[in-house]
């Protein structure tokens, strides 16, 4: 399940390439936009945005993004894949 596209993001995220790591996902997202997990894609692509959004000074923009990326992690349940949840707490880190 796009393990490779999960990692790159994920070294992206590490290396505070956020743009980056939101184009990795793009792809990915789409081909599974209406399944739990392209949904939950789709908020690590909003976490990233936010974040370079932050990285470049537009605060307020990055604070609507950061809540759309909340908003899909609700979608998480103990059945959602390992790297899904080490993924969630590095963007997390990231905006704390």
């Amino acid at each position: 399940m796009f393990y490779k596209e999960l990692e790159e993001f994920r070294e992206l995220i590490l290396s505070k390439e956020f743009g980056e790591a939101h184009e990795v996902l793009e792809d990915t997202w789409r081909k599974n936009r209406d399944s739990v997990e392209g949904k939950i894609l789709k908020g690590f692509i909003n976490g990233a945005t936010a974040l370079q959004l932050r990285k470049l000074g537009r605060v307020e923009s990055s604070e609507k993004v950061w809540k759309t990326f909340e908003k899909f992690m609700k979608l998480f349940s103990e059945d959602s894949p390992q790297n899904f949840f080490e993924i969630r707490n590095l963007l997390e880190t990231n905006w704390n």
